[in-house]
Parts: structure tokens; C-alpha cells; sequence
């Protein structure tokens, strides 16, 4: 019954028809491996030893590596049925998806801390007042939750010329793309691991990371050409089961491994390798493996096409941009922390269909209309 509820909100909350129901499910797992870590780390959880706190960042790899993956195909298939590619129409797709809701949230944030003078660096903020503020609208500045969206504005800007690249030259842009993935990945860990100095960080905007991620995106456009070669369809076609199998096991595997290794007391595992983490190019590699797998038609497409996961998928910006508003309401309430966690996973649900509702699906179809 439940997952028919879900499946019936799922259905109403759809953006288009041809919406592929397993990219809605993976970018569905990304928002809840994300919103188990941070809940973990708010002392909300089911038990003492399943906390996840500390596998975020793998959420926000298979988010970016996703992002990378579905406008890159766009971008393809638009080229290859109008010969062309409008930049213009992209940026402005882009930001009727994004701009409203943030802009909405900043606002209520900004708001909420000059009227009453509380800054909770643990849950939503914004640093610097007013200033801190509108750059922030300007994706300069990225505090706290908020520091993927200036990563993702940046891509936007980058990703279609990117993809020109990849369509006038072909492999030997995917060659260069690969030096770019791999010199970007060496630059961050030099940095990270402080055997170059915080200055030289890889990232143009000022967010709490070292990197903005850049090899992870890059990821995506990489598993978007490889989808439609040729080469790899008719490969496809001869090892469809073997191929769905390699992702089933790589995205189990890498499940698993986060947990193990980055989350704190999971399972009598205290982070035995933390720095795992921070493996952004192989862990985006294997995302892409995983996302490509889909097009096998097998259990990884199954597993993503599970209705609660797309539910989460379709409203998961909204669900981002508010649990931790949830969090810290829920956590006033004298609770246990596992009854804190579902109720918290329930209000996300009921808080982000209504933005969805109310604010991101009208702005979207607004961009739709504007770049007819």
C-alpha cells in the first residue's frame, strides 16, 4: 500500500512523460544517501550502530556524476536532430531549475537570522550578513548545505562548450577530457592532503571544499558519449547480462564500502579509511559505470526504478534545500533519535512535494515554454 502511494504521488509530481523512471531513482538514492548522513550527524538515526554520518560526499558524487550524464545527453540528442546546440536555451532551462527555489531559501534563511540574531552553523546558514547573501545569489559563495550549487553553476557554464568539444573532435576530446579528469583529481588530493597549500585550491568560488569536483562532472558528459558510440551499443547487445552484473556489483560494492570505511559506528566500524571519500575520480568513474549499466534494461535499472527512490528523485532539490530546516525543528522535540528520523523523513516528503508543487514544477514549465 505504501508503495503504491508512492507511486501515485510519484506519477502526479512527474515533469514530463519521457522522464526516464530509473535516472529518477538514482538521483532518489543520491538525496537519501545525503540525508542519512546528515541526519546521522544530528543525532537522528535508527540505532547506535547504523550511523552514517560522513558518506554525504558520495551522494553528491553520484548527484554530480548524474547532472553530468543527463544534460550531456540532451545536449547530444538536441545536436543530433537540429544539427545544433543553443546555449542560450540551456542556461535559460537551467536557471528557471534552479534560481527560483534557491533564491526562495537563501531568502527565508537571510531573513531568519537577521531578525533574530541566531546563526546555527549546524544546520542552514549564511555567513557575512547581507554581503554573504547576495554572493550567494551570485554563486560566489557557498556556506554550509549550500556550497554544491555554486560547483553545479559553474559546470552549467562550462558543460556545453564541453560537449561541442566532444562532438566537432570525438576521441581525441574524450583523451584530453581524461588528462583534464585525472591532472584535476592529482591537483585536489596535493591540496587536500596539505602537500600544497590551501591557496592552491583546484576551485574558482568560495566554498568549504578544496575542489569544486570538476573530474566528478566530467564523469558524466564521459558516460553520456560513451552511451551513444556505437561501439559500446553493440556491445550492449552481446553482453547485456554480464554488463548489468558488473553495475549491480560496482554500485553494491561502493555502497558498502562508504559505509564501512567513511561512516561513523556503522556496524562496529568507526571510519577505518576516511580519506575514501575523497576518491572523487574513482568513485565518480564507478558511478558512471553504474548509471551506464541502466541502459542494460536489468536489475540496475530495476533497482533505480523502485517507487519510493523516484519519488525522492523528483522533488530531491527541494528535499535538499529543506531537511536540514527539518532536522532542526524536529530535533526541539524531546524524541528518541530514531523516531526523530522517520518523522523528519516524513515531513521532508510532505515540506518538498509542496515546493515541488508550489515553486519548482511552474518555474520549470516556464522554461519549457521559453525556449520553445
Amino acid at each position: 500500500m505504501l508503495q503504491a502511494g508512492f507511486k501515485r504521488l510519484r506519477d502526479f509530481f512527474l515533469v514530463s512523460s519521457d522522464r526516464t523512471a530509473a535516472m529518477d531513482g538514482a538521483r532518489g538514492l543520491a538525496v537519501l544517501i545525503v540525508f542519512l548522513s546528515h541526519s546521522s550527524g544530528r543525532q537522528q538515526a535508527l540505532t547506535p550502530f547504523l550511523q552514517f554520518q560522513g558518506i554525504g560526499h558520495i551522494g553528491v558524487y553520484l548527484f554530480f556524476v548524474l547532472s553530468g550524464y543527463l544534460l550531456a545527453d540532451h545536449l547530444f540528442h538536441e545536436h543530433a536532430v537540429k544539427g545544433n546546440i543553443s546555449i542560450k536555451k540551456f542556461l535559460i532551462r537551467r536557471c528557471c531549475r534552479i534560481l527560483p527555489l534557491y533564491y526562495f531559501v537563501l531568502t527565508a534563511v537571510i531573513i531568519y537570522q537577521e531578525c533574530t540574531g541566531n546563526i546555527h552553523k549546524n544546520y542552514l546558514h549564511i555567513n557575512d550578513g547581507w554581503t554573504g547573501y547576495f554572493k550567494h545569489l551570485l554563486f560566489y559563495k557557498g556556506d554550509g548545505l549550500f556550497w554544491t550549487l555554486p560547483a553545479e553553476f559553474v559546470f552549467y557554464f562550462l558543460l556545453p562548450f564541453v560537449v561541442l568539444l566532444v562532438i566537432r573532435y570525438e576521441v581525441k576530446a574524450i583523451i584530453w577530457m581524461l588528462g583534464v579528469m585525472i591532472c584535476y583529481f592529482i591537483w585536489f588530493l596535493l591540496v587536500t592532503f596539505q602537500f600544497l597549500p590551501a591557496a592552491y585550491a583546484p576551485k574558482l568560488v568560495n566554498i568549504s571544499h578544496q575542489g569544486q569536483f570538476l573530474d566528478v562532472f566530467l564523469c558524466g558528459i564521459l558516460a553520456a558519449w560513451i552511451a551513444r558510440t556505437h561501439t559500446f551499443k553493440n556491445f550492449l547487445l552481446d553482453n547485456r547480462h554480464h554488463f548489468d552484473q558488473l553495475g549491480l556489483i560496482t554500485l553494491g560494492t561502493l555502497l558498502t564500502a562508504s559505509c564501512i570505511l567513511v561512516s561513523y559506528k556503522f556496524l562496529g566500524f568507526n571510519r577505518p579509511a576516511f580519506a575514501f571519500r575523497w576518491l572523487s575520480l574513482p568513485i565518480g568513474l564507478a558511478f558512471a559505470l553504474v548509471i551506464t549499466s541502466i541502459n542494460a534494461n536489468g536489475k540496475v535499472k530495476s533497482f533505480f526504478q523502485n517507487a519510493i527512490l523516484r519519488f525522492m528523485g523528483i522533488v530531491g532539490f527541494s528535499w535538499y534545500l529543506t531537511h536540514f530546516l527539518v532536522f532542526q525543528v524536529v530535533n526541539t522535540f524531546p524524541l528518541q533519535p530514531g523516531v526523530k528520523l522517520v518523522l523528519s523523513f516524513i515531513t521532508c516528503a510532505v515540506m518538498s512535494s509542496m515546493l515541488f508543487i508550489c515553486i519548482e514544477k511552474p518555474f520549470i514549465q516556464l522554461g519549457k515554454q521559453l525556449t520553445k
